[in-house]
């Protein structure tokens, strides 16, 4: 799951620094509004990984899918700052290749798709080159000691070609891969089970792939990220291998995090980020308190698309009551429980003005440690209007309100800094 978020932030990175007060893509044209039917077959393998010579690991495994697709334009800034994404939904089955111990998987996940290359003649796209990332959730008919428990998270990620029949029919061949982990959400989870997939399908457009003018009236520029520097507060919770212990035995674990968030490109901010997890119930009966904090310091990233949210901090444990007394020690990256790094990945989507909820999966190195749901309070400062006559320079700050129009309302102007 933690390789494909990567590669999600990593592909993000590239297409909000390409963005960066960059001039409307087709600024006469833009693509309009419509949907598409999808349908597609996939075949793939999960890879073999030491540690489980019990598993068959020559059983192919194959499956099906059947998606919807709905396609934004120039109309939106938002929309131009991340190259026009395809926003979908699919649900799949796929047989895992070994009935007995890995059995079937069901996946409903939505997921965003980007054009990387176009290729026309005479005036019309006959092949679109796009990657297409994926998160969801799925259900599997058997555990198995890839993932120990019957549901989990789902992750794909591929790059697919789209060969043009007529304006409405496609066809579709994608290479990729796909992984399902748990999370430790509600069992442990070993090892990564990714699945290299290779697809063939069909795209039906309703409406055809139809361009239109633009409206001439907005800026060539798109509108960046309405704030200069940020300030984060959230918590999240969760629990973690509840299959161990009884309900009232099961560690309960809470996350604090503050962060400072200064804006780079016009969908992109990065800082610092302070960390501190708690274990509010242990499976150890008379823990101290100073044994159940482990706070930390990360570099950390927020990527903003609309009212959706993509989280990616990484981080140094300041303290770790558990670990070994030499800091940069040795671990083992996959199935090590203790290190001295750690991530925080996740996914939020603001609920109102700047509060937002939030899913974020915790790791201790590479390995998860476990799945937090919470709230995060973000305040935004935007550098005031007023304007010292002499030195030309901005006096004061002003936080930064998303339900109004422009942002701050006329009558609650915060003067922070003067």
């Amino acid at each position: 799951m933690k390789k494909i978020i990567l590669i999600f932030a990593f592909v993000s990175l590239l297409f909000s620094l390409s963005a960066q007060r960059d001039s409307r893509i087709h600024l006469d044209r833009y693509r309009a509004m419509h949907q598409a039917l999808r349908f597609k077959l996939l075949g793939g393998y999960i890879l073999p990984i030491t540690g489980y010579g019990t598993l068959p690991k020559e059983s192919p495994s194959f499956g099906a899918e059947i998606g919807y697709e709905f396609f934004t334009n120039n109309n939106k800034d938002w929309t131009v700052q991340w190259r026009r994404p395809i926003f979908g939904i699919a649900l799949q089955t796929t047989y895992l290749g070994n009935p007995k111990e890995m059995g079937w998987e069901i996946a409903l996940y939505p997921y965003v798709r980007w054009e990387l290359l176009t290729l026309e003649w005479e005036k019309n796209r006959n092949f679109v080159l796009s990657a297409r990332l994926g998160l969801g959730l799925a259900a599997m008919t058997e555990t198995n000691p890839f993932n120990t428990s019957h549901f989990g998270f789902f992750g794909n990620f591929g790059l697919e070609g789209h060969f043009k029949l007529t304006d409405y029919d496609w066809i579709m061949l994608e290479i990729g891969f796909q992984k399902t982990n748990n999370g430790r959400l509600y069992s442990k989870h070993n090892s990564p089970n990714i699945s290299p997939i290779v697809s063939l399908g069909y795209s039906f457009h309703f409406g055809g792939y139809q361009e239109r003018p633009t409206n001439e009236h907005r800026s060539a520029y798109t509108r960046g990220l309405p704030y200069d520097f940020m300030l984060d507060i959230g918590m999240d919770a969760g629990f973690r291998d509840k299959d161990q212990y009884s309900w009232k035995d099961v560690p309960v674990k809470t996350s604090l995090h503050i962060g400072y968030l200064s804006k780079i490109t016009n969908c992109w901010a990065t800082g610092v980020g302070l960390d501190v997890d708690i274990v509010a119930r242990s499976e150890e009966s008379g823990l101290s308190f100073d044994k159940r904090f482990r706070p930390g310091i990360a570099w950390s990233n927020k990527f903003t698309m609309n009212r959706f949210r993509i989280l990616f901090d990484w981080g140094l444990f300041i303290y770790d009551p558990e670990r070994p007394s030499k800091y940069f020690y040795e671990y083992n990256i996959l199935f090590g429980r203790h290190a001295w790094n750690y991530y925080r990945v996740g996914v939020g989507w603001r609920l109102y003005d700047n509060l937002v909820f939030q899913i974020v999966i915790h790791s201790q190195g590479f390995r998860c440690d476990y799945t937090g749901f919470g709230l995060s309070y973000e305040i935004p400062f935007k550098m005031g209007k007023f304007v010292d006559g002499k030195t030309r320079k901005s006096k004061n700050y002003q936080i930064w309100h998303e339900e109004y129009e422009d942002g701050i309302p006329h009558n609650y102007i915060h003067k922070v800094i003067e």
